[in-house]
């Protein structure tokens, strides 16, 4: 059960990130927005990298899975930290 339990954290971050990211759209301006859209996509790259990391080093197996969905999780906890401690102060 412990897939599930990432996947639901996971899952939790991930619409808490969209929600922080729809209230900084209408909060930053245009240039701001546009920096933080190109920062954003080489966040999702190298968060999906270091999850697929995590996945190959356990092996493939079914706690890859785990691992892997772990790492997804921390990493969007921290990007919902860091976006609100840079912008919405």
């Amino acid at each position: 059960m412990m897939i599930e339990d990432h996947g639901y954290s996971y899952q939790m971050w991930d619409a808490l990130l969209n929600e922080i990211y729809g209230v900084l759209q209408k909060q930053l301006s245009a240039s701001d927005m546009a920096a933080l859209k190109i920062q954003q996509r080489q966040w999702i790259k190298d968060r999906d990298a270091a999850a697929q990391k995590r996945y190959d080093e356990e092996g493939g197996g079914s706690l890859s899975r785990v691992v892997q969905t772990e790492e997804l999780a921390k990493q969007t906890k921290e990007r919902c930290y860091g976006l609100v401690n840079s912008y919405m102060k």
